[in-house]
């Protein structure tokens, strides 16, 4: 289920081995959604938002024109009170120095979907230190 949408679906993915021997997907099937009723206290703690152009307000959403690194600024401000949920579970990884870059990459996946068509399958990666 999309944790930031008020519609819940069931996606399934099939994997299958690439041309390289990685591991890639290569259907997908989208299953009839159900309303949910989100608590944004308790079910968008991580969730930036934003405001669209008719004025409503609603989490960041994924673009199938706009690159999800696009937005990492503002999910890295967007950091008001690190005490609890996903930011407190991120602070508390043990730190790791093995390597000369961030020590940890968060990695973001997303099926854009107009109802029932999907659109694009979108990824971003992002250094958190």
């Amino acid at each position: 289920a999309d944790l930031h949408s008020a519609l819940g679906r069931s996606v399934l993915l099939r994997p299958a081995a690439g041309p390289d021997g990685q591991t890639v997907v290569d259907r997908v099937l989208i299953g009839a959604g159900e309303v949910l009723a989100l608590d944004p206290d308790r079910h968008c703690q991580d969730a930036v938002f934003s405001t669209t152009a008719g004025g409503v307000r609603k989490p960041l959403w994924p673009s199938p024109t706009r690159a999800l690194w696009q937005d990492a600024h503002a999910l890295y401000g967007a950091v008001r009170d690190d005490r609890t949920g996903l930011y407190a579970r991120l602070r508390s990884l043990r730190l790791r120095s093995d390597d000369a870059g961030a020590p940890y990459q968060l990695w973001a996946v997303g099926l854009l979907a107009n109802k029932t068509l999907p659109v694009i399958w979108t990824y971003g990666s992002y250094p958190y230190a």
